[in-house]
């Protein structure tokens, strides 16, 4: 018999991503060292039952494959064991005791830095690693912090850069303001905040390569500086340049409920990754052979744009999309989103809490379970049934139009509903327009980011084409990009604020998808193995008939069917002599 192709790889990653979140939360709540004895206590019961199974029951069924214990010990340890690991990752708690809030002198490692410049002066902030304050207590060493610190100097601080501060520190504790910001900092496990400093010298600088990536982005940024007019939009959605992004642009994207544009996701590094898979051809690679540049490349501007968590997460699918066919592997969506955040939080564990990391996996969730199975099934309604159907000339542009219209209204709409809870706890605020919004705006953005991307490689090479094509060409399309969004915002936005928050319902709801896309994928998996095993099954029996030479009910599928035989004529009387009969008795 064949053997049977399962659906894909994923439900192992799967499992082991979903533990690894609930191990996450668990080492949250439950006091350091605690997990870890309930880890050892639940692996001597597991080895008591293995024990009790081998001399009282079956010897040849090995421990595990059925029964309660398998499926409730297993999981059990392996959400403690990722519990023992998260608490080693994370620092230990802060001993406030004898802390005031005031003025210290700090070392600090920049982790995420954005760079504006106000009316007064110029600042930097963003979050980083607090690695030593010679009048606090050795609890605050490698804790994360906000920060947002003034400098005097024109230079641009980078990543893996640790700076010398002179600033205010404050330790949030305690009860504060709904949806304010000290509140937002506390339900991303980041319990200090420097809301003013300054920058006194550099202690040490960063790696070369990082060093390397800030120089290329500035390289890049200073391509898309226009004097005709200002392109800080086009900026924040190539480089991720928000400090150059004017307050009513950012409140304009959140009325219309397409802010997600403003954040580097799959939407941008996909086009990107088209781009450069274009690129690569038009040199005459094959396909192949332009996997790994095009890989690499894409690694490279996501660490130029700073490697925010969901154009990480983007590129991680990416390559495990890519580079399937090298080890043989069947890629899936799924597995890849599993391969993706395995990794991501493996690095850093304290990543679960962050606002980013979880609106790009619940979207790309939404699309994954819900939007495009959705999109798939409306595509296949929507497909003529005859084969050589030609429609008129009307129905050949309304066809394609009504079929990108549904589809876009199938993925965003989930991703709007389930995506509604984080929006609500974190910003206290959501806009239902944006489901109609961004039938409209994905399209425009996606010219913007294709012609932003396209205008770098023509400034690079040759320089002058590409200050024409951002001044005649950019400028005005970005201006009606901003007039269509203001007009939307005027008539179609439908944007409600809420004033109470519920801390934990967005990482609630991300959970809860995870959990139950596990249970749809083990039932559509036997599902589909008991469908493959009979449609087998039935190409066998008619493979064993056609060798046979029998005609059967189950014909050949790459065949064509058999003639029906034709009705065989009577016999006709046969008329003999009466002599030439036998003689009777």
């Amino acid at each position: 018999m064949l053997p049977l192709p399962s659906v894909d790889d994923r439900a192992p990653l799967w499992r082991l991503l979903l533990c690894l979140g609930f191990g996450i939360v668990l080492a949250e709540w439950l006091p350091r060292g605690s997990p870890g004895a309930a880890l050892g206590i639940l692996f001597l019961l597991s080895q008591l039952l293995s024990h009790r199974r081998r001399n009282w029951g079956d010897p040849d069924k090995p421990f595990g494959d059925k029964g309660w214990e398998g499926a409730l010990i297993r999981p059990s340890c392996c959400i403690l064991a990722f519990a023992v690991y998260a608490q080693w990752r994370s620092p230990p708690p802060i001993d406030a005791e004898g802390f005031r809030d005031g003025w210290y002198t700090l070392d600090l490692r920049l982790q995420r830095t954005y760079e504006r410049t106000n009316a007064r002066a110029q600042q930097i902030y963003g979050q980083g690693i607090l690695l030593d304050g010679p009048a606090l207590a050795s609890s605050f060493r490698n804790q994360r912090v906000y920060f947002m610190l003034d400098k005097k100097s024109p230079q641009r601080h980078y990543r893996g850069q640790t700076l010398r501060v002179r600033a205010h520190l404050q330790l949030l504790k305690g009860r504060t303001t709904a949806h304010s910001f000290e509140s937002y900092l506390q339900r991303v496990r980041i319990p200090l905040h420097i809301d003013r400093g300054n920058i006194r010298s550099v202690v040490r600088e960063g790696p070369a390569f990082f060093r390397h990536c800030r120089r290329l982005q500035e390289r890049a940024r200073a391509q898309l500086l226009c004097p005709q007019g200002d392109t800080p939009l086009l900026r924040g959605m190539l480089l991720n340049c928000r400090g150059d992004l004017p307050r009513s642009q950012k409140q304009l994207f959140t009325r219309t409920g397409v802010a997600h544009l403003l954040a580097i996701s799959g939407l941008h590094v996909d086009i990107i990754g088209w781009a450069l898979e274009v690129f690569l051809k038009c040199l005459r690679f094959s396909r192949r052979r332009r996997r790994l540049p095009c890989i690499l490349l894409l690694g490279l501007y996501t660490w130029i744009i700073g490697a925010p968590p969901s154009a990480i997460r983007a590129f991680l699918m990416r390559t495990y999309l890519g580079s399937a066919g090298f080890f043989s592997r069947r890629a899936s969506t799924l597995s890849a989103i599993s391969f993706a955040g395995l990794l991501s939080l493996l690095a850093h564990p304290q990543q679960l809490w962050d606002w980013g990391m979880q609106f790009s996996y619940g979207a790309v969730l939404c699309i994954a379970l819900l939007g495009s199975p959705l999109a798939n099934h409306l595509s296949r309604r929507l497909r003529p049934q005859t084969p050589n159907f030609k429609p008129l000339s009307w129905r050949h542009w309304l066809r394609p139009l009504l079929s990108y219209g549904l589809n876009s209204f199938c993925i965003s709409a989930p991703i709007a509903l389930l995506t509604l809870p984080l929006s609500i706890e974190y910003f206290g605020s959501f806009s239902l327009g944006g489901i109609l919004i961004n039938l409209i705006a994905i399209p425009l953005a996606l010219g913007l980011i294709i012609g932003g991307f396209c205008t770098l490689i023509i400034a690079c090479l040759f320089g002058g084409p590409g200050h024409w094509i951002l001044t005649q060409l950019l400028l005005p399309y970005i201006r009606g990009f901003e007039g269509i969004l203001r007009f939307c915002d005027e008539h179609l936005a439908c944007f409600w604020t809420c004033s109470t928050a519920i801390p934990g319902l967005g990482l609630t709801t991300l959970l809860g998808v995870m959990a139950l896309s596990l249970v749809g994928h083990r039932h559509y998996r036997k599902h589909f193995c008991r469908t493959r095993a009979y449609q087998i099954a039935m190409e066998q029996k008619a493979l064993a008939s056609c060798r046979h030479g029998r005609r059967g009910d189950v014909q050949h599928p790459h065949r064509r069917p058999a003639r029906p035989p034709r009705p065989e004529e009577p016999p006709a009387p046969s008329i003999t002599h009466p002599q030439a009969s036998p003689a009777g008795p």
